[in-house]
């Protein structure tokens, strides 16, 4: 019984004695690839014993089974592990789904016969499935010139058309079989397309493409460096003690490399203005790509405050801000998948991923703006959205590094965004780094929870208080909020409500619609939440200055429903919100200076015929209260 084997001698092996080859039997699945089937020496294992495998692959006829790795297990019914020798060479078998005849063809025709033929034979077997190992053999044992014909054949064809993802398997083979004597114009072109790779594998053909590149004197391009990055992060995660790690190794050799990979719109833009910058700011730039730790250590942060000081931390912050705005638009260059369809456009560059990590703390180092602070609080959100195809979060390095910079802007603008992050993300993970980061920033600002919370709400798109309206395909929804809930109406274009827009609009702006729906459920538990606040907030006795008040109650979007339905206590008066006005009981309007008190109006710090003139006064004005406070049951001291 003969075996075909990754070594010289398996150990995982238990005999039965006197069992003949036909008595072999394999319990495993009929799922192979063709790492297993191929990654080893030609050789065959002899053995006259009976095994059966755990799934590491299968056997094809009663002759042979490939043992594929040498981790392999097999279990027998005799306990006593075995060994198998190999006794001599055998040329590597073929995939079963190709008939032997064309193969056979195919392999005569590389070396010698008509081109076109060879290549007809190849894209026959590149439409069989899992025969890329096949087409690997065939290419790397035909001439330079053969080679050259097929790589023009399939490479023109490529010409103007969509880049397929994933690539064609008889064009992986083509440049994982590049001839060491290619000529330079068609590396140039070999390197350009892997530059269009997010990761590429094998490492080591990977790292020869760029050593025969550099033999010829010429630098590598941009885009290759970038591919030769990434997959070196990849090489590195893996850390496979077979391989070594080729692609670490040749980025070591190199030198005068750009300190960002081109292709994503913010890297685009730190690559084009840093010639103008000067040789401080790469210095910036390089101390941004030793940003590797979860967090910037005393060392990394002393460092970087002194680079901050050559460049003024005022401009960096200008600068670095505009930088950050881009982040998260869609990539300047596409970048093609091989196995998941989270490389190319959902997943930031892993290399450029670091350097942003290091941007983002700088920035948190420097004075805060309103720009700096709006822009850190944008970038959680966009860094923190699921790709479309697996779920995963894009980047929640990134997310997190935006979190840590507002926690070190000393200032109420980053407390904001913070508090208004509360209301936006769901990644608990994340969302305990905005915790603690507002819990640093109340003890810096000597500020308390409670403001923190009112200075984070967002307006969700509303307009006005209370109100949004959205033009959807010739469609207007208006999105109203009342102390009840949130209602959303729908008109056509004539004006006239409609129960739902028309198939047409609803079959050609799917998300849209979609998107406003999901809005108006999130309006509704955010209202549910502050009425919930509030009505905690009837026994806080909190006090406001007019100003203050106006702008986190009266007037803002989303709190002011709640806000203009209560009866509030300004500069000792009692009044409510009615005809676009704060008005007493005799409903004339009030005008409070801007540091005038404010306060909740609450029974028990009224008489009961004050309390019985405000119930008139809300009924008078159709007002029902989300909170209530005139029909607040109390029991009041004897």
């Amino acid at each position: 019984m003969r075996f075909t084997q990754a070594t010289t001698v398996f150990d995982n092996v238990s005999l039965a004695g006197g069992a003949s080859a036909g008595e072999w039997q394999h319990a495993g699945t009929d799922v192979q690839t063709d790492w297993e089937r191929y990654h080893r020496p030609p050789g065959l294992v002899e053995s006259d014993g009976r095994a059966a495998s755990y799934g590491i692959t299968r056997v094809l006829d009663h002759e042979r089974a490939d043992l594929c790795r040498p981790e392999a297990k097999w279990r027998t019914s005799d306990p006593a592990p075995g060994r198998c020798r190999v006794t001599q060479p055998q040329s590597p078998q073929v995939h079963p789904r190709i008939p032997q005849g064309l193969y056979d063809r195919v392999k005569a025709l590389s070396v010698d016969g008509e081109v076109g033929e060879f290549a007809d034979g190849l894209v026959e077997i590149a439409g069989l499935k899992g025969t890329s190992w096949d087409l690997r053999e065939l290419l790397k044992g035909a001439p330079v010139d053969r080679w050259l014909a097929v790589y023009r054949r399939v490479s023109d064809a490529r010409v103007g058309q969509l880049r397929p993802v994933p690539n064609p398997p008889l064009w992986d083979a083509i440049r994982e079989s590049v001839p060491p004597d290619v000529p330079a114009e068609v590396l140039h072109e070999i390197l350009d397309d892997l530059g269009q790779e997010f990761y590429y594998y094998p490492y080591a053909q990977l790292a020869a493409l760029a050593r025969a590149w550099l033999a010829t004197g010429a630098a590598l391009p941009p885009t290759m460096i970038g591919v030769i990055r990434r997959s070196a992060i990849d090489e590195e995660k893996r850390n496979w003690p077979d391989t070594g790690c080729v692609l670490p190794e040749l980025l070591a050799e190199l030198t005068g490399l750009p300190p960002v990979n081109p292709g994503e719109v913010w890297a685009d833009r730190v690559l084009a203005e840093l010639p103008e910058l000067g040789a401080d700011w790469q210095a910036l730039v390089d101390h941004a790509a030793t940003a590797t730790s979860d967090k910037p250590s005393a060392r990394w942060e002393n460092r970087g405050r002194e680079l901050l000081d050559l460049v003024g931390p005022d401009r960096t912050a200008r600068v670095i801000t505009s930088w950050l705005r881009l982040v998260g638009q869609p990539r300047s260059m596409p970048l093609s998948w091989s196995f998941h369809r989270d490389h190319g456009e959902q997943r930031y560059d892993p290399h450029n991923e670091v350097v942003l990590r290091g941007l983002v703390w700088l920035l948190g180092f420097t004075p805060a703006t309103p720009d700096s602070a709006r822009t850190l609080g944008e970038l959680v959100p966009t860094a923190l959205r699921r790709s479309p195809w697996s779920e995963h979060l894009i980047s929640p390095v990134t997310a997190r590094a935006g979190v840590y910079a507002l926690s070190r802007l000393a200032d109420v603008l980053a407390v904001e965004e913070l508090a208004g992050l509360t209301h936006r993300l769901t990644v608990k993970s994340v969302l305990k780094d905005v915790d603690t980061a507002i819990t640093r920033q109340t003890v810096a600002l000597g500020i308390t929870r409670a403001e923190v919370e009112e200075l984070g709400i967002p307006a969700y798109g509303l307009t006005g208080v209370g109100h949004r309206t959205s033009e959807i395909g010739g469609v207007t929804a208006t999105l109203t909020v009342t102390g009840a809930g949130v209602d959303l109406t729908w008109r056509d274009g004539t004006g006239k409500v409609i129960k739902s827009p028309p198939p047409a609009v609803r079959k050609h702006h799917t998300v849209a619609i979609r998107d406003l729906r999901a809005e108006t459920k999130r309006i509704g538990k955010a209202l549910a939440a502050q009425i919930n606040r509030l009505e905690r907030e009837m026994t806080a006795e909190r006090v406001w200055t007019y100003d203050i008040w106006s702008q986190r109650y009266l007037d803002h979007p989303l709190v002011g429903v709640v806000a203009r339905q209560l009866i509030w206590t300004v500069d000792g008066q009692s009044c409510g919100y009615a005809d676009g006005a704060l008005r007493g009981l005799d409903d004339r309007p009030l005008t409070p200076a801007p540091d005038a008190p404010v306060s909740l109006w609450h029974p028990l710090r009224h008489t009961e015929d004050e309390v019985a003139a405000w119930r008139s006064w809300l009924d008078r004005h159709g007002i029902r209260q989300p909170v209530e406070q005139a029909h607040r049951p109390v029991v009041r001291p004897s």
